[in-house]
């Protein structure tokens, strides 16, 4: 049975598993979906900040959409995400860190601002500023 995580390390654990079983295996017409069964794999890459259209284009699924379709309301699936947009949060002030010239400092500094946008997004709890009136 697979049991929730609880840090963005888990999932490269989770990764090295061949096969997971999970409580929801098929869709809704009732053919065995290939995303959950490689639900560990899919959650360790989006951890790790790959994008879902090249996780879903290397692993043969039509597009990023089937993974969105099965594991968008999943708790792991938000928790990856989180994890996916601290990971772009640390590349990204790691390019402008090491940006050499003006060019690389205003491109690196609009994609650190891509970055903190996503992470408020999707990781409201973590990176979000609270509002209170």
């Amino acid at each position: 049975m697979y049991t929730r995580a609880r840090d963005p390390h888990h999932y490269s654990t989770l990764a090295t598993q061949s096969r997971i079983v999970v409580n929801k295996r098929m869709a809704d017409n009732g053919i065995v979906s290939p995303v959950h069964d490689n639900k560990a794999l899919i959650l360790h890459r989006i951890a790790q900040g790959e994008p879902l259209t090249k996780i879903a284009q290397e692993m043969g699924f039509a597009g990023h959409q089937a993974i969105i379709n099965r594991l968008g309301q999943d708790p792991d699936y938000q928790e990856a995400l989180a994890a996916s947009a601290w990971a772009k949060l640390q590349t990204r002030e790691g390019q402008l860190e090491t940006a050499d010239n003006n060019v690389a400092v205003t491109r690196a500094d609009r994609l650190l601002g891509h970055a903190r946008w996503f992470a408020e997004r999707v990781a409201k709890r973590w990176f979000a500023p609270e509002t209170r009136l």
